[in-house]
C-alpha cells in the first residue's frame, strides 16, 4: 500500500471519529436541553397543582393571607404561622415527587418587592427561579410563590449520566 493511501485512510478514519464525536456532543447538548425543558415543565405543573390544592383549602389560604400581610419579615411571619409554611412545603414536595423530582429547593413568597423567604434570596431573582402568581388564590395582588433548585444541574447530569457514559465508551471503542 502506498504512502498516500495510508495517509488517506488515517485521515478518513480520523475525520470519521471527529464527525462521530461532534454528533455525540450535539446529541448530548440536545438531550440536556430536553431534560431542562421537561424539568421546568414538571416544576411548573407541580406548582400549579400546589396552588390549585391551596385554593381548595380556605383555612390555609386565610392563614397564608394573615402570614403575608402581617409582616414582611420572614422570621416573624414564619414563627407566627409555622404550620402554613410546613403545609406549603409538604404540598410542593408531594407534587414534585409525582414527577420524580426529589431535590432540595428554596421556597419564597414574593409580595411586591417584599420577600418572605426560607433561604437565600440571591438565587431567587435569577432565571432558575420558578415563580407563579398566587393572586387569584389568596385574593392579594402582586403575590407570587417561587422555588429554586440549587442542585438542578447535578440532577440533569445524573439523569444524563448513562447516555454520557455510553457516548464516551463508544468513542473509546471506535478510537
Amino acid at each position: 500500500m502506498s504512502q498516500i493511501k495510508r495517509y488517506l485512510l488515517v485521515f478518513t478514519a480520523l475525520l470519521s471519529i471527529l464527525i462521530l464525536l461532534g454528533l455525540q456532543v450535539y446529541w448530548l447538548h440536545y438531550s440536556y436541553k430536553i431534560e431542562e425543558a421537561l424539568f421546568s415543565k414538571s416544576v411548573r405543573i407541580a406548582l400549579n397543582q400546589t396552588i390549585a390544592t391551596l385554593g381548595k383549602n380556605e383555612g390555609m389560604c386565610q392563614s397564608m393571607q394573615k402570614s403575608i400581610s402581617c409582616d414582611s419579615s420572614f422570621r416573624a411571619s414564619r414563627n407566627k404561622t409555622p404550620h402554613v409554611w410546613h403545609n406549603l412545603d409538604s404540598q410542593i414536595r408531594d407534587e414534585l415527587a409525582r414527577y420524580d423530582i426529589d431535590l432540595a429547593y428554596d421556597l419564597a413568597i414574593f409580595k411586591g418587592k417584599d420577600t418572605l423567604k426560607i433561604n437565600n434570596l440571591d438565587q431567587m431573582v435569577g432565571s432558575a427561579c420558578y415563580r407563579l402568581s398566587l393572586d387569584n388564590v389568596l385574593e392579594m395582588s402582586n403575590t407570587e410563590i417561587g422555588v429554586v433548585f440549587p442542585s438542578r444541574y447535578n440532577f440533569f447530569l445524573h439523569r444524563m449520566g448513562l447516555m454520557f457514559l455510553g457516548s464516551v465508551l463508544l468513542i473509546l471503542i471506535i478510537g
